[in-house]
């Protein structure tokens, strides 16, 4: 059976981009914010690749809103990329989390 969630971080200079394929929903979302707490560090950026996704659910949403969170407290940017899955932006709009995270 396959993991409802991929992950691979890479690095280059002070970018950690960290892209998601599967699902983000309760049973994955703690993985994902143990991730973005693991990248976090003061003076980089955090770019959150959601191309992959195909489902997000409110954990889901809980989990970018915490990483937004861990890189405002350390001192480091978030950030969205643009390219995401029609479903998943609906998501962000309609719970008006859009409007609180900066998307490249």
């Amino acid at each position: 059976m396959r993991p409802a969630l991929d992950t691979e971080i890479t690095a280059r200079g002070l970018r950690r981009r960290v892209a998601l394929r599967g699902e983000l929903d309760m049973d994955t979302a703690p993985e994902v914010e143990r991730i973005l707490e693991a990248v976090a560090d003061r003076g980089n950026e955090v770019l959150l690749d959601l191309s992959g996704l195909t489902f997000m659910d409110s954990t889901g949403v809980r989990a970018l809103l915490h990483g937004r969170n861990v890189c405002s407290e350390r001192g480091c940017r978030f950030v969205l990329s643009r390219k995401m899955h029609v479903r998943v932006q609906e998501l962000l709009s309609l719970t008006e989390v859009f409007d609180s995270l900066s998307v490249t």
